[in-house]
């Protein structure tokens, strides 16, 4: 598995244990639409959606030490959020959680959302690319909240610093 999509899919299983989105949302992972079984392919979309998609691994200078960068896009249907609450609630709730996980790795808290999303990462990646508890974190800029195609949207997100330990 590539570490995009293991970082994406330990992003969206903690984003699913811990953020409380709502119980209709749907939490989508780009590199595995069908995360949580609750994904059809007619339609496609299906709001409300926290959506996750991860960066392919973008190489720092010294070519072992990787980035990833995973964004959170929360999007809800603009006639059924006319006054956006659905969705600032769901902004409230993943940004919550992001903010804990960088809050426990800036600590060294070694428990809660940063340990679950690093026992995810090495879940999927079977610990042969990338080393937990190695990886850090850095915030990517945040999409403010709009209107797109009738649907509201805002996207979070942040950025997954890591060494490969196959090369």
């Amino acid at each position: 598995m590539t570490p995009a999509r293991a970082i994406e899919l330990a992003f969206a299983e903690t984003i699913k244990r811990y953020a409380e989105v709502g119980a209709g949302t749907v939490i989508r992972a780009w590199h595995n639409m069908n995360f949580g079984g609750k994904w059809k392919s007619d339609p496609d979309q299906q709001f409300p959606f926290c959506g996750v998609s991860s960066s392919p691994a973008i190489p720092e200078d010294n070519q072992v030490t990787c980035f990833v960068d995973t964004n959170i896009l929360c999007a809800t249907w603009a006639i059924d959020d006319k006054d956006h609450e659905q969705l600032s609630a769901m902004e409230d709730a993943v940004q919550s959680v992001l903010d804990k996980i960088f809050a426990q790795f800036r600590s060294g808290d070694d428990s809660g959302e940063f340990a679950y999303l690093n026992e995810k990462i090495d879940e999927y990646s079977n610990s042969i690319v990338i080393t937990t508890p190695s990886v850090s974190l850095t915030w990517l800029d945040p999409q403010s909240p709009s209107e797109d195609n009738g649907a509201n949207v805002v996207m979070v997100g942040m950025r997954t610093h890591f060494a490969r330990t196959d090369f």
